[in-house]
């Protein structure tokens, strides 16, 4: 027999409260890889990263890697209009000889 919300104390709503808000949140904050295995490479770069970090070397925030990422889209697409002017200028040289 189910009992209706009207027909409970404030606690026994509370308690009930509580124990889904644990439940939601339990499964929120659950590690979802907890029993999965690392691939050997991948534990390689984990080890070398840490490593890394231990002997000194230096992170880098996400703004960083952010403007370092649209540094580099910049890059790209500068070398690549460089290198079709390029072809241009040997085909044309090619054309004149």
């Amino acid at each position: 027999m189910s009992t209706k919300v009207a027909e409970l104390t404030v606690d026994e709503f509370k308690q009930i409260i509580e124990e889904a808000v644990e439940r939601k949140l339990s499964e929120m904050l659950s590690n979802a890889d907890e029993g999965l295995e690392l691939r050997p490479q991948i534990e390689q770069r984990l080890s070398s990263s840490l490593d890394y970090v231990t002997a000194g070397g230096k992170t880098l925030s996400l703004e960083e890697i952010t403007t370092y990422a649209e540094f580099a889209d910049e890059d790209v697409a500068l070398a690549e209009a460089g290198i079709s002017e390029y072809a241009d200028l040997l085909a044309h040289e090619d054309s004149a000889t």
